[in-house]
Order: structure tokens, then sequence, then C-alpha cells
């Protein structure tokens, strides 16, 4: 059993079956067979990727508020910005698209996880020119790994 102090976190894979999981401790062989043996999953590290290529995807849905269409004429040095702040919290936009429609932006990122995909998306929020919702996204693998599951 895991000490609540440690930042522990309910985990639901499967139906009504939770676990508990240490996120301190994600990598530790005795939490991954935890995982394997509640979900009989032995790709893991589709649900806890430890970085690289693995990162988990991120969309993000964005629409410029009033002050960043006051500001639009700076936003190529907005995107190069908000790049490496992505860069500095370990992730990496992948891409980023201007679009038409309910939203403004569409980008695609990887981070290392929820916490640090949150951080980046409060941080970008907090500079005033875009309002954002922010979808996790499963690869395609995960997804029928997650289908198969159900």
């Amino acid at each position: 059993m895991v000490p609540a102090s440690t930042g522990t976190r309910n985990l639901c894979l499967s139906g009504a079956r939770h676990v508990t999981v240490n996120s301190a401790a994600r990598d530790a062989p005795h939490h991954i067979q935890i995982v394997r043996r509640i979900t009989g999953f032995k790709n893991w590290h589709q649900f806890f990727p430890l970085g690289g290529n693995n990162m988990p995807k991120y969309i993000s849905l964005m629409t410029y508020t009033d002050q960043g269409l006051q500001t639009i004429k700076k936003s190529n040095s907005s995107i190069d910005s908000t790049q490496q702040m992505a860069e500095e919290l370990g992730g990496k936009i992948d891409q980023i698209y201007l679009t038409m429609g309910n939203y403004d932006i569409v980008a695609i990122a990887d981070f290392p996880d929820d916490a640090t995909a949150a951080t980046f998306v409060l941080r970008l929020g907090g500079l005033g020119n875009v309002k954002a919702t922010t979808l996790k996204a499963f690869q395609e693998d995960a997804f029928r790994m997650i289908v198969n599951a159900v």
C-alpha cells in the first residue's frame, strides 16, 4: 500500500477495477506488476510513458482573447516563445494550426505527464492572449488496447 502523502492518484483502467498508484514511483517494478496483473496489459508503457517518443499527446483548442487579437501581428514571435516554454517544461509542440470555425488555433503537443501539460496550459493562458481547452489524446495502438480491455 502506498502512503497518501507521496502523491497518490486513483487509476481505473478496466471497468470497476481501481488501484492506487504512486506517481513518484510509476516506473518501479512493483508498480508495473500491479498494472499488468489488474489490466492484463503487457505494453504498460503506452499508459505510463517514461519520456522520449512515448510521451502522451495533448491537443489544445484555442481561441484568441481581445488582447490576443490586438497583438495578432506578434503571433510569429509568440509561437516561438510558446514552443520554447513547452521545451523548458520537457515537452514539445508537434504542430500548430490556424483554423477557421469555433477555434482559432489547434496545437498538438507532447508532455511527460498530465501535470506538466496542465502547467503549460495555465502558463499560456496566464499570458492573456488565448483561452485553451486541452484534451489528452491516445494514439491508435493505445486506443486499441483500451478498447480490447473493455
